[in-house]
């Protein structure tokens, strides 16, 4: 018997088992009947339907002075401990906002973790990378209570880019005295985008009639410090990272119909990133402010 197992179909059961399996629970007893003695395996998942409206310029999406549904994100994960200090997990995940996303399911993480201390601990894997104070929550719909973070960092369509690395990360906790602690992750790996995600579209809408028909694998490294003050609930944060080979090809018509064709371009670029946070939590009371830098100069060659 042969199944053909599309998108479409992909996307159908991450939306069906996310509305049913909204906070579930697999018991180890159920895992047993496999013939194995895994220990609990914890599964959750979300749906989320916004709408879209603005009254003077559409933002997001093309149509948001008309009101616009463009704005659905969906997610299926799970996660065990099947050792001591040790944990796997994993999100499948969708969304459509505006051009991006488009309902295509992805892997949005998936990593194993062991932690030999509060010091020191190691994740590998498709990891989340570290980054201000949303950035590892970012497709974690149950972990922040606004419908849109603040997009001049968090931009809800550039996930490919801003949200996933394929590598490893080393974190811990050092505890500082009475000068509080400071908490660290530094990581390094590969970025993979597709040419239908929300920053390719943004190129494309940059190119006259052009269009991104591939990118390369992204080396990227970076750390990020968090200075947990002796002041209960007041913290500062410094992200740092390096995309190596910010590469891809690109397309733009030269002629004229009905004979038309297109050269063939290939931009390259590095550029460094940087992020400032600081948290203050009083009360029932939040106060955060973020400053995010990133300075790209690209070559192109045809």
């Amino acid at each position: 018997m042969k199944i053909n197992f599309t998108r479409q179909s992909a996307k159908r059961l991450l939306l069906t088992a996310a509305m049913v399996l909204t906070v579930g629970r697999l018991d180890a007893a159920d895992l047993q009947l496999f013939g194995t003695n895994l220990p609990p395996v914890s599964f959750h998942g979300f749906v989320s339907q916004g709408f879209l409206a603005t009254s003077r310029y559409n933002y997001l999406a093309n149509d948001t002075k008309d009101g616009s549904f463009q704005f659905t994100e969906a997610g299926l994960n799970a996660s065990m401990n099947p050792f001591p200090r040790t944990r796997i997990t994993a999100q499948g995940f969708l969304y459509d906002v505006g051009e991006a996303g488009k309902y295509q399911p992805f892997l949005d993480y998936a990593s194993v973790e062991y932690t030999f201390s509060d010091y020191i601990g190691l994740r590998g894997g498709r990891i989340r990378k570290p980054g201000g104070i949303y950035n590892h929550i970012q497709d974690v719909d149950l972990a922040r209570t606004f419908v849109l973070l603040p997009q001049g960092i968090y931009d809800a369509r550039w996930r490919d880019f801003s949200t996933s690395v394929d590598g490893g990360e080393m974190f811990g906790n050092l505890p500082l005295s009475r000068a509080g602690g400071l908490a660290y992750e530094a990581y390094a790996g590969l970025v993979n985008i597709d040419t239908d995600s929300g920053l390719a579209s943004f190129i494309n809408n940059m190119l006259p009639g052009g269009k991104v028909t591939s990118f390369d694998q992204i080396p990227e490294a970076g750390f990020q410090l968090w200075w947990n003050t002796p002041v209960s609930g007041l913290r500062f944060g410094a992200a740092f990272g390096y995309a190596f080979n910010f590469d891809y090809n690109f397309t733009i018509p030269t002629g004229v119909p009905p004979n038309p064709s297109a050269t063939p371009f290939h931009a390259a670029s590095s550029f460094p990133l940087q992020q400032y946070s600081a948290e203050y939590l009083w009360h029932n009371w939040t106060f955060q402010a973020e400053y995010y830098n990133v300075q790209i100069s690209q070559d192109t060659t045809s």
